[in-house]
């Protein structure tokens, strides 16, 4: 049975970068070591600023599928799969925010 995340992606230069991108391997992409220093040392920065700027350096996919551009409107095809981010910055309304995290990664398509 195929793997569900060998599926074809976009790979942009950087999260500024919205053209040009290249057509690469999901699960590839993330059983690579290729970028493992970088992200360890981005990883080490305590400043926030910097973290981010240092982010911004390294290569952005796009994991709900296939782009011509970095944009909604510009999908070739879609992976079937969609990405998330739930950061507590984001949601500090919410009261259990650590108790939805938790309930979300043990759903099992997650």
């Amino acid at each position: 049975m195929k793997n569900v995340l060998d599926v074809k992606v976009s790979c942009f230069k950087n999260c500024s970068t919205p053209w040009n991108p290249k057509f690469i391997c999901l699960l590839n992409w993330l059983r690579s070591d290729k970028y493992v220093n970088i992200v360890e040392e981005i990883r080490s920065i305590n400043d926030k600023e910097q973290r981010d700027e240092k982010k911004k350096e390294i290569p952005a996919i796009t994991p709900s599928g296939i782009f011509h551009y970095k944009s909604n409107n510009q999908i070739i095809s879609h992976s079937g799969l969609i990405q998330f981010d739930l950061d507590w910055k984001d949601n500090q309304h919410l009261e259990n925010f650590y108790d939805m995290k938790e309930y979300v990664k043990n759903i099992s398509n997650v």
